[in-house]
């Protein structure tokens, strides 16, 4: 007999394995795909800095021999590169917002516990800080 007496019986299912079900693996390959984006996203703005970096050495050179000192200079760098940061924070902060509503009205239904998914403080705070 079972533990309510009855014959019944019961099975023991992991929480993530009830949770998740087969929604597993297109997870998985969204978590790659978005990784790699990111990767990518990443390269292109170290390239563009580089590559704006070449044109202003004459400028900070400028900058320099007009009298300005090595702290004005980086910190001239470093709010320019703050405000950049910031910016694109913000950006993907509203495209982050945008994707999860198209997520939600077009896969609500296959992937598990959407409804509970969702922006919130700590996101936009987490992404205020990690973005400079």
């Amino acid at each position: 007999m079972g533990p309510q007496g009855n014959g019944g019986s019961s099975r023991l299912v992991p929480l993530l394995d009830d949770v998740v079900k087969r929604a597993e693996p297109p997870l998985l390959l969204l978590l790659g795909a978005v990784g790699f984006v990111l990767l990518i996203a990443c390269a292109n703005v170290a390239n563009l800095v580089a590559v704006r970096g070449q044109p202003r050495a004459h400028e900070l050179s400028l900058r320099a021999a007009l009298g300005a000192g090595r702290a004005g200079l980086v910190r001239l760098a470093l709010i320019e590169s703050l405000v950049l940061s910031m910016a694109g924070a913000a950006l993907g902060a509203v495209l982050a917002a945008g994707a999860l509503a198209l997520l939600e009205s077009t896969a609500a239904h296959s992937v598990p516990r959407m409804q509970s998914v969702h922006m919130d403080g700590m996101v936009l705070a987490f992404a205020a800080v990690v973005a400079p």
